[in-house]
């Protein structure tokens, strides 16, 4: 209902800001007055905002990376601070620190069955997979698209705030450290979630520019370059002038995400690793 297509007039249904919830993000027709910096220092839902700050180097940053993304009913995070991606059958899902790998999954706290290395898909890259679930590879343990540059852990999928990376799988499973390792964030494989894979077949093809500016200045956020345009998703609870780096009274334009005339608003959703309000939002038309 929020966001059932792939325009402005249908992605637009909040007054004031660019809002996620659970179920998806959608964007502002920007009707309501901006009541004390309602727009940019709203924190009762998570978001999605332009940080123009940070698009220094939008004209430079050329290398791209083309990520397809399958929607699907069954590939979905069962935690507030996940994201899972449907990437060529395969249920890949991210969770932040602090979180149990396997609750992102829905798995039972004693589960312990094949734990997957991003670095060994069959069916993806390693980049693949990373910019797949809305992160960005690590620059030193992850310098580059294959396995052998992208497994500098032994035990776990990680994430740090440079980046993620795979692993290589060469330490033994410490006491379940693989799929109950909360000092990081990572990223998993859910084959529990697979269920819809054959079927789930309307891509969207995402292509973002690693950008040495537009970078979240907060844990909980992700930026990416989109068409010369830096967008950010931050979490509930976080001030969405925060991952931008502005200051708490910083009260200048706020951009729609639907009305962005260099991106679509799946564009932008799907480009910072989130997906548009799943119930009226299952075609890209």
């Amino acid at each position: 209902s929020h966001c059932s297509a792939d325009s402005e007039s249908s992605c637009q249904a909040d007054c004031v800001s660019n809002r996620c919830d659970f179920e998806g993000c959608w964007g502002t027709d920007r009707s309501c007055p901006n009541y004390s910096g309602g727009d940019w220092r709203r924190i009762d839902s998570g978001g999605i905002v332009r940080c123009v700050n940070m698009e220094g180097d939008a004209a430079t940053a050329a290398a791209t990376v083309a990520v397809t993304a399958a929607p699907s009913s069954t590939c979905v995070a069962q935690i507030g601070d996940g994201y899972c991606a449907m990437l060529n059958g395969e249920c890949w899902c991210y969770y932040g620190s602090g979180s149990w790998p396997n609750s992102v999954c829905g798995y039972a706290a004693s589960y312990d069955e094949e734990y997957y290395s991003l670095a060994r898909s069959s069916a993806n890259s390693p980049f693949e997979i990373i910019y797949g679930v809305g992160r960005s590879p690590h620059p030193s343990h992850c310098s580059a698209d294959s396995e052998s540059s992208c497994q500098a852990d032994c035990v776990s999928n990680r994430c740090d705030f440079e980046g993620c990376w795979g692993t290589d799988r060469s330490c033994p499973n410490y006491s379940g450290g693989d799929w109950r390792r909360i000092d990081s964030g990572g990223i998993v494989r859910c084959v529990n979630m697979e269920g819809d894979a054959a079927t789930a077949a309307a891509t969207v093809a995402v292509t973002a520019a690693p950008s040495s500016t537009c970078v979240a200045q907060i844990g909980d956020g992700y930026c990416a370059m989109l068409n010369g345009e830096c967008w950010c998703y931050y979490g509930s609870g976080s001030w969405p002038n925060s991952v931008c780096g502005y200051a708490a009274s910083y009260d200048e334009e706020y951009y729609s995400l639907a009305r962005s005339s260099a991106n679509s608003p799946f564009e932008i959703i799907y480009g910072v690793g989130r997906s548009p309000h799943p119930s009226h939002c299952s075609a890209d038309s």
